[in-house]
């Protein structure tokens, strides 16, 4: 290979070692968040999925609308950090990779044709509805 390739290669083996640790740190996710003083607490999994509901004798005060909502209120507090946690390793994965074609200065290359044109009556709306 040339030195050219092979800095691709290099690159492309980089980029595809990030890609699969920021999945497996993404699919190993999980999150936690208790409410009443500790008597509630959710566990999320990374896909956002209650994986665990713990609960401890005076949850709620023994009414069960109030346990109710004391564990939506849980759950919501746990989905928000579930969020903030993806988006910060989406943020630093995306920083670690900060090469894209735009940056190296490609962006007033003329675009390619579209070699598939839309055909008459076969276009779809952004909803993909006919």
């Amino acid at each position: 290979m040339t030195g050219a390739m092979d800095q691709i290669t290099a690159a492309a083996a980089a980029h595809l070692a990030a890609l699969e640790r920021v999945h497996q740190d993404l699919t190993g996710m999980s999150v936690s968040a208790s409410t009443d003083g500790g008597r509630v607490t959710v566990r999320l999994d990374a896909t956002g999925a209650l994986a665990a509901l713990d609960l401890l004798p005076g949850a709620g005060r023994g009414d069960a609308a109030r346990l109710s909502q004391l564990i939506v209120e849980a759950a919501a507090d746990a989905a928000r950090e579930l969020c903030a946690r993806r988006a910060d390793l989406t943020r630093e994965f995306l920083a670690e990779f900060d090469d894209t074609p735009e940056a190296q200065g490609t962006a007033d290359a003329p675009a390619a044709s579209n070699p598939y044109p839309v055909r008459p009556g076969r276009h779809t709306d952004s909803q993909g509805e006919r």
